[in-house]
């Protein structure tokens, strides 16, 4: 996470960081918001196991997206570039 806040604060010229939180900590921001409570457990569940290194595949590459669009994928720094306006909002926390 820290080298995404690195690429995109490159990007947009603006400061950005990255705030290890706890995987419990966001389920109950999330789901206080309205997010739908079963699927948040699975991405509590990734960003658990992310962290304790039980989720081998992470850093695995995968042909999805060229198998489902049709379309090669792009880097995130071409998304990032692509989409700056939305990183570089005023509105950001």
């Amino acid at each position: 996470m820290p080298e995404i806040a690195a690429l995109i604060a490159a990007v947009t010229g603006l400061p950005w960081r990255a705030e290890a939180r706890e995987p419990a900590e966001f389920f109950r921001t999330i789901t206080a918001l309205g997010a739908d409570p079963v699927y948040m457990a699975c991405v509590r569940n990734v960003f658990e196991r992310t962290r304790n290194g039980s989720l081998k595949e992470a850093a695995d590459t995968f042909d999805t997206v060229q198998r489902v669009t049709g379309h090669a994928p792009i880097t995130l720094r071409d998304y990032i570039e692509k989409n700056h306006t939305a990183f570089s909002s005023t509105n950001r926390t």
